[in-house]
């Protein structure tokens, strides 16, 4: 499974948040059945040894040991030994991890922030966690205070002050109060990125500006989030990736694609994953079976 597959079976929005400014420039590659890091070169350093593993979105990165997920710092040493049943990133200093069922916030020494207590929860985004109580979603503020209670039946992370959230089957976008700044009116939403949105309308995806104005038309089978100039985009079957104007910057041609993150992103050819730069070089390809 690729982090993008990962990323596409969460409940509620992306596992791909954008890196604190801390984050090495390491990127999460599967070897065989085992998953390492490779740096910008695509050399391996840190050895494949664990059963699933994803991005550094800070000095830390989540892993999964046989059933359990644990941390590691960039020189694959275990921060955080692995005991949750699931993980994910550190951002303001706490992350969302799961123990029997339940959802709470740990700080790096392991000593929870915000204890177990919800159905599901999703790293802080711009000072905002977005958690799932009876099948709600609302969020919180780094106290773990309520800001938005629980009314939304989906909801995905804060990216330039607005959160994409949904009321029955739309979607419209919030701001960090709660105030409904674009109408509930898409089938899905996505969060912005580069001041744009992915949005599904009439069966397909195209994005709008902060406002609310289309600004690249819905003409794509499926659509990510903006980073590093790119996003990836699906057309005729194929994954590609457009720049901020709409325009073709890498042919599609991918059979699966991700979002960019520090200069590569990660693709899959004929079967094989791949890390890609902007230009569409391949930097790393997974060796044949």
């Amino acid at each position: 499974m690729t982090r993008r597959d990962l990323m596409m079976a969460a409940l509620a929005g992306p596992l791909f948040l954008r890196a604190e400014e801390n984050a090495p420039k390491l990127y999460p590659a599967k070897v065989g059945s085992q998953w390492g890091y490779i740096d910008d070169k695509g050399s391996m350093l840190i050895q494949p040894s664990f059963q699933e593993a994803w991005a550094f979105e800070s000095d830390w990165a989540p892993v999964r040991t046989a059933a359990l997920w644990g941390y590691i710092d960039a020189h694959g040493a275990i921060r955080l030994d692995p005991k949750y049943d699931e993980a994910r990133f550190f951002h303001d200093g706490i992350a969302p991890v799961r123990v029997n069922g339940l959802w709470g916030f740990i700080h790096r020494d392991g000593s929870y922030a915000i204890p177990l207590q919800y159905q599901s929860a999703r790293s802080f985004q711009q000072e905002r966690a977005r958690v799932r109580v009876a099948g709600l979603w609302g969020f919180l503020d780094i106290g773990g205070n309520w800001v938005i209670k629980p009314q939304y039946d989906g909801a995905n992370g804060y990216m330039d002050g607005l959160a994409p959230v949904q009321i029955a089957d739309k979607w419209g976008y919030i701001d960090k109060q709660g105030k409904v700044v674009i109408p509930f009116r898409y089938a899905h939403a996505r969060s912005f990125g580069a001041r744009k949105a992915a949005v599904l309308s009439d069966g397909k995806w195209g994005y709008i500006d902060l406002a609310g104005t289309m600004q690249i038309a819905p003409t794509f089978e499926e659509a990510l989030d903006f980073e590093d100039g790119f996003c990836a985009v699906k057309k005729g079957g194929k994954w590609g990736y457009i720049g901020p104007d709409g325009r073709t910057r890498i042919d599609f041609q991918f059979n699966k694609a991700d979002t960019f993150r520090s200069g590569l992103a990660q693709v899959t050819i004929v079967g094989r994953d791949a890390y890609i730069d902007h230009s569409a070089r391949i930097i790393w390809q997974s060796p044949l079976a």
